[in-house]
């Protein structure tokens, strides 16, 4: 299974790691190629197939899920100074973020979360969200640049849940909590900017996501990420409204595990071993994709395995296209010592 790069690289690059606006959306796209290793051992990182089949235990009632909304559609470089020259670092406020948004409730920028499934025992735990906002710019003329409001709409009438005024290209960052009753067919979450604000105020908006229980009636999808809650007994799962499509296992991504599944249409039976609360994707078999065929990149291509090099013989030359006859000729003497 691929996984892309969510944010580490951009952790190296940031003055500080909390001035990462959005951590679900990297600066660096690494999703272009997949690279494979392999070796002649047999215990290696592959997932052990389970079939437990005996589905006498009470089902559990929920999982998590988690939900991210973001908004990607606009660079913006951060801090400048009066010349509208940009801080040559990476510092809070550069990043993906939305358009700009001008004070007053007409102009604020919705967050659109589909949780009519959601578990609303008075059991169930908390939704958790989380959200982060900032300004674009530094206009003059008042005691702070920018006023923040975050508005909660769910089952019932909005509530501004959070407030925050600050300086020029300041980030805010929160969370809150609600029960799982106060959750709608559709919950938003609205990033605006408040009456007390300057005029020429610009807010920008990263992302919004939320943790909450979430029932075993799964509307219907093909493909789901759930975090099964820790159990010191194996929990059994009574899956309704999945895709009718074939569905031959669940994956523990948790403990690498593949546990068989029993179906009957859209209906999924499966359990989980005991143990800690687990990442698992349920997916129907067609979103699979086999690999048909492996071959070398080029003719002589063969494995490296550069943990096995000396680190102290590893040298990397970046240079400008004007001094590239002597980087090679660097290169070559590296080469002979």
């Amino acid at each position: 299974m691929n996984r892309y790069d969510r944010f580490w690289l951009d952790s190296l690059v940031y003055d500080t790691v909390t001035s990462i606006a959005n951590p679900y959306y990297s600066l660096f796209n690494d999703s272009a190629a997949c690279f494979l290793t392999w070796n002649d051992q047999l215990e290696n990182k592959r997932f052990s197939t389970i079939n437990d089949l005996d589905f006498s235990s009470s089902p559990i009632p929920y999982f998590m899920k988690h939900d991210v909304v973001m908004y990607t559609s606009r660079y913006w470089g951060g801090e400048y100074d009066g010349s509208n020259k940009y801080d040559v670092g990476y510092t809070q406020g550069e990043g993906y973020f939305s358009s700009q948004i001008s004070p007053g409730a007409s102009n604020r920028l919705g967050f659109e979360f589909e949780t009519s499934s959601a578990f609303s025992s008075l059991n169930a735990p908390k939704a958790k969200f989380n959200f982060v906002a900032g300004g674009a710019n530094n206009p003059s003329g008042t005691d702070f640049d920018h006023h923040l409001k975050v508005v909660f709409q769910g089952s019932g009438s909005e509530t501004v849940i959070h407030e925050d005024k600050f300086d020029d290209f300041e980030m805010s960052k929160g969370s809150f909590e609600v029960d799982g009753n106060e959750l709608g067919e559709i919950t938003t979450v609205f990033v605006e900017g408040g009456d007390e604000a300057n005029e020429n105020s610009w807010l920008i908006a990263s992302y919004v996501d939320v943790e909450y229980a979430h029932s075993f009636d799964l509307n219907g999808v093909n493909q789901i990420l759930m975090k099964i809650p820790a159990n010191s007994s194996k929990s059994f799962l009574n899956i309704s409204n999945f895709s009718s499509s074939t569905v031959s296992y669940l994956y523990d991504l948790t403990d690498g595990n593949r546990i068989a599944v029993s179906q009957s249409n859209n209906q999924i039976s499966v359990n989980i071993p005991a143990g800690g609360e687990k990442s698992c994707l349920l997916a129907v078999d067609n979103k699979t994709q086999n690999i048909a065929e492996l071959k070398p990149v080029s003719q002589n291509a063969r494995f490296r395995d550069l943990l096995a090099i000396d680190l102290d013989t590893i040298y990397a030359v970046i240079s400008h296209k004007r001094l590239w006859k002597e980087a090679v000729e660097y290169t070559s003497y590296r080469s002979t010592i």
